[in-house]
């Protein structure tokens, strides 16, 4: 009886630590789950449908080398590529002056075009946050 009670007390361990290191939202979508154990490059469907709606997306990138993450997620278009008179160059600019003044500051966009979107945020070259934009 004592050795059921020791492994049921380490299941709930194991369990209640997963919710905590992984997140529920995660546990609840196993494809989203192995992809960000596995490591493998993000597709558009995985981002789309499931990072968007992750409320611990920052996690995937927060101190990250840019390297890595330009990696993981191919197809995001850089932030410098734009006019600094268009919306995008706007945010870029709000943010190296107002809120990470003197930091090296870069955005990676997704989509490519249009004023809205999903901006990864990276300062002096590591992964900070996503942040959404809309116009």
């Amino acid at each position: 009886m004592k050795k059921f009670f020791l492994t049921a007390f380490y299941i709930c361990i194991v369990v209640f630590s997963s919710f905590f290191y992984f997140g529920p939202y995660k546990l609840k979508n196993p494809d989203y789950l192995f992809w960000d154990i596995f490591g493998k490059p993000c597709t558009l469907p995985i981002f789309e449908q499931h990072i968007m709606h992750d409320p611990q997306r920052s996690f995937l990138i927060r101190g990250k080398q840019e390297t890595d993450i330009r990696n993981r997620f191919p197809f995001l278009s850089d932030g410098d590529r734009f006019a600094s008179d268009s919306v995008r160059g706007i945010y870029l600019n709000r943010l190296k002056k107002a809120d990470f003044k003197g930091r090296d500051v870069k955005l990676l966009w997704y989509p490519s075009d249009g004023d809205w979107g999903v901006a990864l945020i990276l300062l002096d070259g590591k992964g900070h946050r996503f942040e959404f934009y809309k116009p």
